[in-house]
């Protein structure tokens, strides 16, 4: 099998688009093992020369969303935090925003490649709690925290991801595993973008499925908010949309905490120290987590998208 057909269509111009059924069928084909690896290198450079349109992301999603494994609901909504990026300038901070959620009796499912040998990601760090990776066919328990592999989710989907490290780009798919949903049974997306192009189109999506989500710009790639600001979280219920927090334009004063290299332990130690209340939670991380909480809470009062008004700091 091939997929040349479709990257002829891509290759027509800057307005050649496919329709959203299209989209599906040649999301379909690279999941299911249906092109080369060149092929699936010429796919993620074109779509990203080009850009993807609403209709393709669409499309690329309804292809992904039920091939994937999902796991059982728990007792109360699922905290899915897709993990994808990693520490460079500071620590990765989902492993801190995972435990807070932890230690309030929320289930927690963090999904992600496990980042690359420039940054420390969030599965390395809670690796180092003595966290390892979650059977996908079991629920997370309340107060639990649940790593699960891309590739546990879907082989192919994993390979596309992967397909960065050969292209040395960012694949389009990355931003869509922001938005997939992982869990069978009530739960809360936490999604970031790195771009203002793909928060709206984000946006769109996760109104268009009806999603209960967080949407915020990524920390280092990660669905933290970042130490230094405030930034804008909108927040959906049932896709139903509302601005939580507006951003701000001031800058916080970063924390003489932070290890000035992070590694792996330094920034274990750091989170533990947080979670020991040696160090204070960074001011945007505890803004979020009371957030994602009250989120929660409303999903569990019959998912009634008007408590969205009294969601808003």
């Amino acid at each position: 099998m091939s997929i040349s057909t479709y990257l002829k269509e891509l290759a027509q111009g800057a307005g050649a688009s496919l329709s959203r059924e299209r989209a599906r069928q040649l999301m379909e084909q690279v999941l299911d093992g249906g092109c080369s690896d060149l092929e699936l290198g010429a796919l993620v450079m074109a779509m990203h020369l080009r850009g993807a349109s609403l209709q393709e992301m669409a499309g690329f999603l309804d292809a992904i969303q039920p091939r994937l494994v999902r796991l059982p609901s728990g007792e109360r909504p699922t905290v899915v935090l897709p993990s994808y990026g990693g520490g460079v300038r500071w620590p990765p901070f989902t492993p801190l925003l995972a435990l807070i959620l932890m230690r309030r009796g929320l289930p927690v499912l963090l999904h992600g490649t496990g980042g690359d040998e420039r940054s420390v990601s969030a599965q390395r760090v809670l690796a180092a709690f003595g966290l390892s990776a979650h059977n996908p066919s079991r629920p997370v328990d309340n107060g639990q925290i649940a790593c699960v592999a891309t590739s546990a989710l879907h082989p192919g989907l994993a390979r596309v991801l992967e397909a960065r490290r050969s292209t040395g780009v960012r694949t389009l798919a990355h931003t869509l595993v922001q938005i997939i949903s992982p869990v069978d049974g009530p739960h809360l997306i936490v999604a970031c973008y790195e771009h203002a192009g793909d928060a709206q189109a984000m946006s769109i999506l996760l109104q268009k499925t009806g999603a209960h989500a967080m949407l915020l710009p990524a920390s280092e790639g990660e669905p933290v908010a970042a130490p230094q600001h405030l930034g804008r979280i909108e927040g959906f219920v049932q896709g139903q949309m509302q601005l939580l927090q507006a951003e701000s334009d001031t800058l916080l004063p970063l924390l003489p905490e932070l290890p000035p290299v992070p590694d792996v332990m330094a920034s274990a130690e750091y989170t533990l120290a947080v979670m020991n209340a040696e160090l204070p939670v960074p001011e945007p991380l505890a803004r979020q987590a009371d957030l994602i909480m009250r989120m929660c809470k409303n999903i569990e009062a019959e998912n009634d998208a008007s408590h969205l008004q009294r969601l808003a700091v």
